[in-house]
């Protein structure tokens, strides 16, 4: 083997269904009555599966980690985006995991050319909703957005500027004085049958310097 040349013993097509079957209909049209050549696929997109023991071992890939106890248990849970735990399955020696880093695309015609001579074959088919599951969680793992290491201390900063301070939250206080000051409204005035003017008190304004 070419000593760039990476072997996987297995894999799983994340290419959709819908896709690879018209691109299947559009290159074997006398197969199935049809012909859409701008169906045609470059390649089809696939993901390495490895034996659970050799990937916990980090040894699936060159300078792959090993998995603590933590570090496993999430794999096995589906809590890591970047694994796929599928299990025992049968007809499959071990237990198989998914590592959605490690995706390729190999072109259409040497997939084809290699399933006629017999080279590659479907080992099994997963159902659903599994495979929809499979293929969701390794679109979110494409799709994720990298932030910088220091985004936590961001959200601290970002925090405190919004937060009102300390002198805004707190009332003014007037250091002269222990009581609140209070203005006294206004004192309307009442007419008299005489022409004079008394307040609801009884007694007479005090003329108006004015």
């Amino acid at each position: 083997m070419h000593p760039n040349v990476i072997e996987h013993s297995y894999s799983i097509v994340v290419t959709q269904d819908c896709d690879l079957e018209q691109d299947f209909a559009a290159r074997f049209p006398e197969a199935t009555q049809e012909n859409s050549p701008d169906k045609l696929l470059f390649g089809i997109l696939l993901c390495g599966a490895y034996d659970e023991l050799l990937m916990k071992a980090g040894r699936h890939r060159i300078s792959s980690k090993t998995f603590s106890r933590q570090e496993w248990k999430a794999v096995k849970k589906n809590q890591d985006p970047r694994y796929q735990y599928l299990g025992a399955i049968p007809g499959l020696p071990t237990k198989m995991v998914v590592d959605f880093k490690d995706f390729f695309m190999v072109p259409c015609e040497l997939i084809y050319r290699e399933i006629e001579n017999g080279s590659v074959t479907r080992a099994v088919e997963m159902n659903s909703p599994y495979k929809e599951h499979v293929l969701q969680r390794f679109a979110w793992y494409l799709m994720r957005v990298g932030l910088p290491k220091d985004f936590d201390q961001l959200i601290e900063v970002a925090r405190i500027i919004s937060e009102p301070s300390t002198a805004q939250q707190q009332p003014a206080v007037n250091a002269d004085f222990t009581a609140p000051i209070v203005t006294a409204p206004e004192v309307a005035t009442q007419p008299q049958s005489d022409g004079s003017t008394t307040t609801p008190t009884g007694k007479e304004p005090e003329p108006s310097t004015e």
